[in-house]
């Protein structure tokens, strides 16, 4: 379910009241589908855990790998708890957006710009490895063709 958010709070009720008045101008209601899954999630037993990890683990050191082999234009700090790798652009380049459209454009790989995540990121772009291990490596081949050899 990458991509699907849902979140909930345990507040005392002093902060309740105080909360609610946030939530409604910000989230109003996540999608039903989203709520059932979550109901589910905090339900169920999660035999499926060791799995995902050991499968989100594969794709991180693949991708890490990769990143490895292009220490010219990108430097990172090996993830611990998310699916994407947060790496710092090396090469020139006037911003994260300009970066990201350009190797978009140019390269055919999609990277999110760290301007996303506002300005404290900024020379950054995120590479999710919540991706199957073949798009992965389809997208580095083209970055190593397009920075080495483009």
């Amino acid at each position: 379910m990458s991509g699907w958010q849902l979140g909930y709070m345990i507040l005392p009720p002093q902060l309740k009241k105080e909360a609610l008045k946030v939530h409604d101008a910000t989230l109003i209601c996540t999608p039903r589908i989203s709520q059932i899954a979550g109901i589910a999630a905090l339900q169920g037993e999660p035999k499926h855990l060791a799995e995902f990890e050991k499968i989100l683990g594969v794709r991180r050191d693949l991708i890490l790998d990769r990143l490895d082999r292009i220490p010219q234009v990108f430097e990172y700090i090996k993830p611990e708890g998310a699916y994407y790798v947060f790496p710092r652009i090396k090469v020139a380049h006037e911003n994260s957006y300009e970066f990201a459209i350009k190797l978009l454009n140019e390269a055919k790989v999609t990277v999110t710009p760290s301007s996303a995540f506002g300005s404290s990121g900024e020379h950054h772009v995120r590479m999710a490895f919540c991706v199957s291990e073949e798009q992965i490596n389809l997208a580095f081949d083209r970055i190593e063709a397009y920075f080495c050899c483009g």
